[in-house]
């Protein structure tokens, strides 16, 4: 199987000059459904993870994953009955206990932060995949 451009652009060889420094940290990935589901998109992702920290699988993930609510429009829904999906899978994530909830789609980062916002001083930080892979980069050259 070839390689998607992402997956060369994100995980460099190890021991290149290249390769972030990981912080090793928990950090639990959300699948986005347009990656994961349609686009069958899994193994790259946390291969990003991994160099970046510990990672840490949600209860629901890879096939199974469950949806954030933006899907479908419902984003700009409310929930007739029942609590809103986005607080239900971000209720999911912290519960594994990771520090970082990473994800690689924006409408799941608009929901998670939202439902974050609720959670108070304490809430796992909400980071895309690339600025788990920034972190680790050398600062103004340094390596």
């Amino acid at each position: 199987m070839k390689p998607t451009p992402s997956e060369g652009a994100l995980a460099p060889e190890a021991g290149s000059s290249h390769a972030p420094t990981p912080i090793r940290e928990k950090i639990v990935f959300h699948d986005p459904c347009y990656l994961g589901r349609y686009r069958n998109v899994y193994k790259q992702p946390r291969t990003v993870v991994k160099r970046a920290g510990e990672l840490v699988e949600a209860p629901r993930n890879h096939e199974r994953s469950f949806c954030c609510g933006a899907g479908g429009g419902l984003v700009f829904l409310g929930e007739e009955t029942g609590e809103r999906i986005g607080k239900v899978r971000t209720a999911e994530l912290v519960a594994t206990g990771a520090s970082v909830i990473g994800t690689a789609c924006p409408f799941c980062n608009s929901i998670f932060r939202d439902a974050l916002a609720e959670q108070g001083e304490g809430a796992p930080q909400l980071l895309d995949i690339a600025q788990l892979i920034a972190r680790g980069l050398p600062v103004n050259g340094a390596s």
